[in-house]
C-alpha cells in the first residue's frame, strides 16, 4: 500500500486525512495529508518498450524526451558517485 504526505496551506474544507501542525508562524496554517491512491501493479520495462514501439510507428513522440532521458542519467549518475564517495570514507 502507497502512503503520499504533503504539507500545504490549510484549507477549511480539508478532509478527515489531515493533520494540522504548528510551524512557528501563527499567521499561517499548514497541514500534512494523507493519500492512499490506489496503484494498479505494472510491468514499467514492458510499458515503457510498448510505448516506444507505438511513438515509432505511429511516428510520433515518445512520452519521454531525450532531454528528459539524459536529465535523469545524470542525476543516477550523480546518485551513484555520492555513494561511491560515501563508500570510499567507511
Amino acid at each position: 500500500m502507497t502512503e503520499i504526505l504533503t504539507m500545504s496551506d490549510a484549507n477549511p474544507d480539508e478532509d478527515a486525512f489531515t493533520i494540522e501542525i504548528n510551524t512557528g508562524d501563527a499567521s499561517k496554517k499548514r497541514v500534512i495529508k494523507m493519500d492512499k491512491p490506489v496503484i494498479t501493479p505494472v510491468n514499467a520495462i514492458k510499458m515503457e518498450l510498448e510505448q516506444f514501439a507505438k511513438a515509432i510507428i505511429n511516428d510520433t513522440d515518445t512520452p519521454v524526451t531525450i532531454e528528459d532521458g539524459y536529465r535523469a542519467l545524470q542525476v543516477a549518475h550523480m546518485i551513484l558517485h555520492k555513494i561511491e564517495k560515501n563508500v570510499a570514507y567507511r
